[in-house]
């Protein structure tokens, strides 16, 4: 009887906070609320984790370790639910999971703090004020609107010419040229082509990342054997539902993807092919956006580049 008594009084408030957290997540996610923001990604997860410490049974007689790991249980089953559920996409949950595991152990830690620290209600009120003044304090406006412009290169055993011819039309590519990398497991498709088309109001590249994701590469700068510079454009049907993010759009007023170019420079009898993007980060996020932007374009930036670099390589026979 003993034991099962303990198992409820442990059980109960851990499934209640859960309850509660799900509860939490899916209003915001349903709702117009900017979840790409200091305010749900830090705040808010400050705040649980400071009530979960709160309300959770013998909290005080934990370790920290076990403390945290039953915190980061929550948190992290919480976000497989959005996911599972459909009202975050894979890419949003692995962008948000740090900050919220992170946010939440401050919580946790100021609410361990207050219970032993603590001498005398008025302290302990003032402490307790601590985790609403770190909402305050984050929901001030954060930084402006920032571009981010991303750069990666390959040497390549072609001649320019080469290399530019392909460059305006890569055509199928097949699932073998193209090794799965990180954004591909969070959902984004795999180039298949690239395909130039000469238009009455100038050149555009079609691109093809199977046949869920067709946009358009309008082109804004040519020189031959040197440089092919363009401005995206996402046209309406752009992207297959379902894959794009629910809560992390191109074009959003949050996130964008403004420009790009290849860059050729010869290298001794060969070329350096220079992919550049220029992307628009508005979440306010800071260092944490401009690490994501990194790490996305990386991803994509040496899946292109790789795939120019084996087929003129492979054709020459050096591979």
């Amino acid at each position: 009887m003993n034991f099962i008594l303990k198992l409820s009084r442990a059980v109960f408030p851990s499934l209640g906070l859960l309850i509660v957290l799900v509860a939490l997540f899916y209003f915001v996610l349903k709702s117009d609320f900017n979840i790409v923001s200091n305010i749900f990604l830090i705040a808010a997860p400050v705040i649980f984790g400071f009530i979960a410490a709160w309300f959770a049974p013998d909290f005080r007689k934990l370790r920290l370790l076990k403390s945290m790991l039953w915190l980061w249980a929550l948190v992290i089953i919480t976000l497989c639910l959005s996911f599972v559920s459909g009202l975050a996409g894979m890419i949003c949950v692995a962008m948000a999971a740090v900050p919220l595991l992170l946010a939440a152990v401050i919580g946790l830690l100021i609410q361990l703090s207050i219970e032993r620290y603590k001498t005398q209600k008025t302290d302990a009120l003032r402490v307790s004020l601590l985790p609403m003044l770190i909402f305050v304090v984050l929901a001030i406006p954060p930084s402006g609107a920032r571009y981010f412009e991303i750069e990666h290169s390959v040497i390549i055993d072609a001649h320019p010419e080469a290399v530019f011819a392909l460059l305006q039309n890569i055509r199928e590519i097949s699932e073998d040229e193209v090794p799965t990398r990180l954004v591909h497991l969070f959902g984004i498709p795999k180039p298949t082509a690239a395909i130039w088309e000469e238009t009455e109001t100038g050149a555009i590249r079609h691109a093809h990342w199977t046949d869920k994701v067709h946009f358009i590469e309008r082109i804004t700068s040519m020189k031959i054997n040197e440089e092919i510079q363009w401005e995206f454009e996402f046209p309406e049907g752009w992207i297959e539902t379902g894959i794009e993010d629910p809560n992390l759009k191109i074009g959003d007023g949050r996130f964008d993807v403004v420009s790009g170019g290849y860059f050729l420079e010869p290298v001794h009898g060969g070329t350096k092919l220079i992919l550049k993007t220029v992307t628009y980060d508005n979440s306010g996020l800071r260092f944490y956006a401009k690490f994501w932007h990194k790490v996305v374009f990386t991803n994509l930036h040496e899946t292109c580049l790789n795939v120019v670099k084996n087929r003129l390589e492979k054709a020459r026979g050096q591979i």
